[in-house]
């Protein structure tokens, strides 16, 4: 994020920052190693799948 607001030079909330977000995203997405972007997409298929991921699944919550 902040290197969306350091090209953009748009402050979060302000109108056209989720453009200049996206736009930084996607040049990070298209900088990552062929092996990293696919290590990613794994772990997105894994999430959409429907299924809670075990390391979240292991998350303990404490109310006090």
């Amino acid at each position: 994020m902040e290197n969306a607001t350091e090209v953009s030079h748009i402050s979060p909330g302000s109108p056209g920052y989720l453009g200049a977000l996206q736009r930084e995203i996607t040049i990070q997405w298209n900088n990552e190693p062929l092996q990293g972007r696919e290590k990613y997409q794994a772990l997105a298929d894994e999430w959409s799948s429907g299924q809670t991921p075990d390391t979240v699944k292991r998350r303990q919550v404490i109310l006090s």
